[in-house]
């Protein structure tokens, strides 16, 4: 149902950023060690660049192109993405914005902070389309999140994810943030690399506003080097649905980076550096 926007997407997000850093600040510093993963996992993290001595880092990444279908026979719709992500505690902010007419933007949040999903979808900053909430939501976003180890390899040393052996060139995958749990499957090409997540961890929004578990995966691919790691270029995302796979967002980026300055991170989230 549409509504008017009484606070912003921005706003929203500037006034949970000091419990976000609190929640990273209160976590320590405890990691896992490359010894401690699956070899295959392991020699996946070499291959891209990574040992034990990972930093205590969040992520930025820009996408360089996005794109979203909106049902399975529409077009794909050009969207700009930038999200954040942070190793020692599950948590990610992506930031989705389409202008319509040249002047108008229509704008989503997609969030998983203190062991709540949440997506907001705005028009013109007034207009209300969408505040998806409730455990559905926590489920799903905290999954994205565990997906993006693909994205992202140094969150595969968070000390949330247990790694279990789950067939050849299979891990399976356990995320746990206190009461919330979720996995899913990484699946290795014969290179070695991770090409794609499988989850029945993640719920589908139907016409009637009903969520109904439905299998979801995500693709990664075109690995390639970017700021001294080795990263999949391009990645996208689908539910599979009786019908068949619908992918539903595509995209590659461009700016990948690492800090540990939040004032840097939230202002390249909010389109200010």
């Amino acid at each position: 149902m549409i509504r008017l926007a009484f606070t912003t997407i921005d706003t929203r997000l500037k006034r949970s950023w000091k419990n976000l850093k609190t929640q990273q600040a209160l976590s320590g510093t405890r990691l896992k060690k490359l010894s401690d993963l699956p070899p295959i996992l392991q020699q996946y993290l070499q291959r891209c660049g990574y040992a034990d001595d990972v930093p205590p880092i969040s992520i930025g990444l820009n996408w360089r192109e996005a794109f979203l279908q909106f049902n399975p026979t529409g077009n794909w719709k050009k969207i700009t993405c930038r999200q954040v992500n942070f190793l020692y505690r599950p948590a990610r902010i992506a930031l989705m914005r389409r202008q319509l007419l040249g002047f108008l933007t229509l704008e989503a949040c997609d969030q998983y902070v203190s062991k709540k999903g949440r997506m907001t979808i705005q028009f013109a900053k007034i207009f209300q389309l969408s505040d998806a909430q409730g455990p559905e939501m926590d489920h799903s976003a905290l999954v994205t999140m565990l997906a993006e180890v693909m994205l992202f390899p140094q969150l595969a040393f968070c000390p949330d994810i247990e790694w279990q052996i789950a067939g050849t060139r299979v891990l399976q995958a356990t995320l746990t943030d206190e009461v919330l749990t979720v996995s899913g499957n990484f699946h290795f090409d014969d290179k070695g690399d991770i090409i794609k997540f499988s989850t029945n961890d993640r719920y589908f929004s139907g016409p009637d506003g009903k969520y109904l578990h439905m299998p979801w995966v995500a693709f990664a691919n075109d690995y390639r080097w970017s700021g001294g790691y080795r990263i999949p270029g391009e990645f996208s995302a689908g539910w599979m649905r009786p019908e068949g796979l619908w992918l539903y967002f595509k995209g590659s980026f461009d700016t990948f980076f690492e800090t540990t300055d939040y004032s840097h991170l939230q202002a390249f989230l909010l389109n200010k550096k």
